[in-house]
């Protein structure tokens, strides 16, 4: 299990973590095989634990004044044309990462989109561009909530 730093402990608590939090995606699961939505195993591992944690962070972490608003869902877009987005985003950037990927959530307040591969890493796509954020979804979580330099590009603009 990820050891997370006990200042990130007190702040995942705070909006309703625990280590043994588990969400039901069943339904879930469901939708995205009905709409053609393809689903990685490990992601939907982190989401039976992280799903519909919201953080909106305006405070001082580790004498670092931090500003973060991302979160993690399972929610799914309700237009077709938005059903249509997400598959094709995910087809891109597994092109890109050249492996599968799942939406798990977002950052910037949802600027920005966050996908999983099949190793676990986690990637930000934004304007076109994806960038690796960490090894897995914990390193990602607690990164973020310190205020830390989480991105680094992998690739360019598709074609």
């Amino acid at each position: 299990m990820f050891q997370y730093d006990s200042e990130v402990l007190e702040v995942l608590k705070e909006f309703g973590w625990s280590a043994d939090r588990q969400i039901d995606t069943r339904v879930y699961e469901a939708k995205c095989a009905h709409l053609g939505i393809a689903t990685v195993d490990c992601a939907l591992e982190f989401l039976r634990q992280y799903a519909d944690l919201h953080f909106q962070l305006g405070r001082v972490i580790k004498n670092r004044h931090v500003y973060s608003w991302f979160g993690y869902s399972i929610e799914l877009p309700d237009r077709a044309v938005d059903v249509e987005y997400l598959i094709d985003s995910c087809r891109v950037n597994a092109s890109w990462v050249g492996r599968p990927v799942m939406r798990i959530g977002y950052n910037c307040g949802g600027e920005t989109q966050l996908y999983m591969d099949t190793s676990g890493a986690v990637y930000e796509d934004c304007e076109s561009l994806i960038y690796f954020c960490g090894a897995s979804g914990e390193e990602v979580t607690q990164r973020y909530i310190l205020g830390l330099d989480h991105i680094r590009e992998i690739t360019g603009c598709p074609p």
